[in-house]
């Protein structure tokens, strides 16, 4: 997880050299290079349990390089609600942007419309009719960690957290990042997204092979 920021800060930046990518992808990544004068915005789109200030310190990056920056908030009682706090977003910039989903964000991002380019961080990528609980499984990993609470949400308890979901970050940053956790409503990965968008918009998916991932690679 950590290791992604380098990637999508090189990626999003037109001055920089060739990325140094320090883990295995399938197919060579490319910087994603755009004239100064035409360059779009990026959009991050967090996944379940998150919030937008787990993407403070890429937040922080991308903006160094001049580059503008959207992280609009979840968890607002659906997918469809997600993507269609999403897509308010795009509609409001000049021109389409690059968005960036993590996890269920990927789910989001899916249903969009009116974007440059779509890039999916260790995401689901449901196709017609799929939902992101379908793409999971009913054996994965995650399902073990989750504590269900009183109020119907549910929680990633902090104990669970670094080995399910931040295995390759620093202490530090792992218990920074599990601090920042927040109960989930029930029901968004079953949400299908009304639309498909990779099929017709050009994207890229970046795979996390660490050996220490538990969660979605």
């Amino acid at each position: 997880m950590c290791t992604l920021l380098h990637f999508v800060a090189v990626s999003a930046d037109p001055q920089s050299g060739p990325a140094s990518v320090p883990w295995e992808m399938a197919t060579p990544v490319t910087p994603i290079r755009w004239g100064m004068s035409h360059r779009p915005d990026v959009i991050l789109v967090h996944g379940l349990w998150h919030q937008p200030a787990h993407f403070d310190r890429l937040t922080a990056v991308l903006r160094a390089h001049g580059i503008g920056v959207h992280v609009p908030r979840l968890h607002r009682g659906s997918l469809t609600n997600d993507t269609a706090a999403v897509q308010s977003v795009v509609d409001a910039l000049p021109v389409p942007p690059v968005v960036l989903g993590h996890s269920y964000g990927g789910s989001v991002i899916t249903g969009l419309d009116r974007v440059r380019h779509l890039v999916y961080v260790a995401a689901f990528v449901p196709a017609v009719g799929e939902n992101g609980a379908l793409l999971g499984g009913t054996g994965a990993l995650v399902n073990d960690a989750v504590r269900r609470n009183t109020d119907g949400t549910t929680s990633i308890p902090a104990e669970h957290a670094r080995g399910l979901l931040y295995a390759d970050c620093t202490e530090s940053l792992s218990a920074w990042a599990s601090g920042l956790l927040v109960p989930q409503q029930p029901g968004h990965g079953r949400g299908v997204p009304q639309r498909v968008a990779w099929t017709n918009v050009e994207s890229t998916y970046v795979k996390c092979v660490s050996a220490d991932m538990r969660s979605c690679p």
